[in-house]
């Protein structure tokens, strides 16, 4: 990927976590040369970070996770929609780049993603446009999109041929659950459309099978039921594509595993049959900065389910921090923090209160000694019950673990990578 351009981005104090006194005339790549420091006070504040040490760790964790069961990954774009991220996840081994929109695709093609997934159904004429003159355009693209109806691939066909790609568009069936999201229901119709694209030749092309496990909500630590059965139902489709001569000569692509049960997909025994015959590819997009709530919960669980299966140590680390500032101690066990729903997710549990740093009393962030609740989030405001009416001043930082990073992510065109004493050493842009 070339990064130039984004990094010679211009900056300035509008920019959402960009210091007031920094003025104009910076650019991304300038941060790293700027010697911030969180607890200085050289950043305006509630402000999100990624511990870089425990990003690194996150990312040995994944590549020695996949490699020890002869996978690959192609991690979901759209949890931290940072092509600076994308960039080092591809030169972690990244199989490509998973996107679910085109606007999301055109952020990888923007900065020189050659492979991409878009893990959803392509529909809208504009979108296609956009797809279909991206592949006429660039002959090293690599882009693979799901179908799941008879109109859709009709869609696809007929604006592949009047656009004259000179190449097929290359599709893979959708696979869903009754009840789930999207996908086909049934072994039959699935075939149907197995044949259906193959009949679309030379304008389309078959290259796998496809599905989403996260939409099951099976609720056992131990076995997970559901998820391996569906994962089976998958395993079956793509067998039912084989036998059918549908993949022509190429090796065909099986895509399952978002970020809560991948490892049931690692493990899954009749997706450790098809390891020689398929590409297996994961679509986990969290794991780069984990969290500290719905993704600490459910790694818990894969450690339970794990039994005989080889899970590296040490675990994922949080790494995503938003920090804020006590601003308010109105009543006995209320402290208010300046961090709100424009700030931090709510949507999978409220932030968790969990370093406390007081200039002049602690010479670094320690772990919050008493406990201290989130109980209550407004637009600009966290509500925290405290134990103790002395513990915490106005003006106090305290570091928030969050849980679920999309939602996180998405609140801040601007985030810091910071090392252990909390040194900014790089910027990093999004793009939602």
């Amino acid at each position: 990927m070339n990064l130039e351009e984004l990094l010679a981005t211009p900056l300035d104090p509008t920019f959402k976590g960009m210091p007031g006194s920094a003025g104009r005339g910076i650019v991304l790549a300038d941060i790293a040369r700027k010697g911030w420091n969180l607890l200085r006070g050289d950043l305006p504040l509630p402000v999100a970070t990624i511990d870089g040490v425990a990003m690194a760790a996150n990312s040995r964790w994944m590549r020695t996770f996949i490699r020890a069961h002869g996978i690959q990954i192609s991690p979901h774009g759209k949890t931290t929609m940072a092509p600076q991220l994308f960039k080092r996840q591809l030169e972690d081994g990244a199989w490509g780049i998973t996107v679910a929109t085109v606007q999301q695709l055109q952020v990888c093609l923007r900065f020189g993603a050659k492979r991409v997934f878009m893990a959803n159904q392509l529909v809208g004429e504009h979108d296609l446009r956009i797809v279909l003159r991206a592949l006429r355009d660039d002959p090293e693209l690599d882009f693979y999109c799901l179908v799941d109806s008879a109109d859709n691939i009709s869609r696809l066909h007929d604006m592949a041929r009047q656009l004259k790609t000179g190449r097929p568009l290359q599709v893979l069936i959708e696979g869903g659950v009754r009840g789930g999201r999207t996908g086909v229901r049934g072994f039959g119709l699935a075939m149907t459309l197995a044949g259906q694209v193959g009949a679309c030749a030379p304008y389309l092309e078959l290259c796998g099978v496809e599905g989403f496990e996260g939409v099951i909500d099976s609720r056992d630590s131990q076995d997970a039921p559901a998820v391996r059965s569906f994962i089976a139902e998958l395993c079956v489709l793509i067998n039912g594509c084989m036998d059918r001569g549908f993949f022509a000569n190429r090796k065909p692509i099986l895509s399952i595993g978002g970020s809560i049960y991948f490892d049931l997909v690692a493990t899954h025994p009749e997706v450790g049959a098809l390891r020689d015959r398929c590409e297996i590819i994961l679509r986990s997009g969290c794991y780069l900065t984990h969290d500290s709530g719905m993704l600490t919960d459910n790694f818990q669980k894969i450690r339970a389910r794990a039994l005989d299966v080889d899970i590296p140590d040490p675990a994922f680390r949080p790494a995503l921090t938003v920090w804020g500032l006590v601003q308010s101690l109105p009543e006995p066990g209320l402290a208010i923090l300046n961090v709100g729903k424009r700030d931090v997710s709510h949507d999978v549990g409220l932030p968790i209160a969990e370093r406390w740093f007081r200039s002049g009393l602690h010479a670094a962030p320690v772990p919050i000694p008493e406990p201290t609740v989130a109980t209550q989030i407004n637009d600009q405001h966290l509500m925290l019950r405290v134990s103790s009416d002395s513990q915490y001043r106005v003006g106090d930082l305290l570091g928030l673990g969050i849980s679920h990073p999309c939602t996180t992510f998405d609140k801040w065109r601007l985030v810091y990578v910071v090392n252990e004493r909390l040194d900014v050493t790089e910027g990093i842009l999004t793009f939602f």
